[in-house]
This record gives C-alpha cells, sequence and structure tokens, in this order.
C-alpha cells in the first residue's frame, strides 16, 4: 500500500507544489535580506564631506552650502575623538583648537559667509575646499 502513494499523481502535484512554495519563500527571504543589508549601510562624515565638496553651489545657496560642509567636518572630528568638542562650542573655537592656517582660512571664509552676507569667488571657494579637504585627510589619517 505504501508504493501506491508513490503512483499518485496528486501526491506528485502536492509534492511539486510545496517544493515550488518552497522556493518561492526562500528567493523573498533573500531579496529581503540583500534589501536589508543595502539599507543598513550607513555612509560616514568624510565621505558626506567628500559628496558634498563635489556638489555645485550656487551664490544664494552659499550660506547654507559652507555650513553643511562645516558640520559635517564637525561631524568628523567628534566621530575620531581628536577634540573635545562642547555642545556650547562655536566653530571658531573648534577650528582654533585645530591649530592649523587651514583652519583659520576656513573659519574666516564661513564667517564671511554665514554673518557678514559676503558671497565667496569662485577662487574662495576652491580655497574652502581644497581647506576642507586637507584638514579632513589630516583627521583621517
Amino acid at each position: 500500500m505504501e508504493l501506491d502513494i508513490i503512483y499518485s499523481p496528486v501526491f506528485w502535484l502536492v509534492l511539486n507544489i510545496l517544493v515550488a512554495f518552497g522556493i518561492l519563500k526562500l528567493r523573498k527571504s533573500l531579496s529581503a535580506a540583500s534589501k536589508s543589508s543595502v539599507e543598513e549601510f550607513v555612509e560616514g562624515p568624510f565621505w558626506r564631506l567628500e559628496r558634498a565638496l563635489s556638489m555645485e553651489v550656487t551664490s544664494e545657496r552659499q550660506k547654507e552650502y559652507l555650513k553643511n560642509c562645516i558640520n559635517i567636518f564637525i561631524q568628523l572630528l567628534v566621530e575620531r575623538k581628536l577634540l573635545e568638542i562642547k555642545p556650547s562650542s562655536t566653530v571658531r573655537e573648534i577650528f582654533q583648537a585645530i591649530d592649523r592656517r587651514e583652519a583659520l582660512e576656513l573659519v574666516e571664509l564661513y564667517e564671511a559667509v554665514r554673518f557678514g552676507q559676503n558671497i565667496l569667488s569662485e577662487e574662495e571657494l576652491r580655497v574652502f575646499k581644497t581647506s576642507i579637504r586637507l584638514l579632513a585627510r589630516m583627521v583621517i589619517h
């Protein structure tokens, strides 16, 4: 009697349906796992800074642009624990603690745009990007 089930078309039909269902379930779980692994990737401050620096900026958006770049750089400093940054620290205090010529140039350019309503020329913007990139690489290495 046990051999009769092997010859039954209903048995093979049910078995094939169960196997197909198992394969579909496995594919769905693998697809969900690959999507979640991509979503879990968190970009660090250095790469966010590089991406921000590669963006083109208009004169109307310079204030937000410089503020964003400075904030990302400060996050990099916090991540690397190179400076003790208090919540009440100003950008000038943080960059003076770095004690590099490039840091002081950055603060001057940043404050001129942020608080002085100035607009940076192409050359000044290039200097800003170069200086902050140099400091970020110094922090990383």
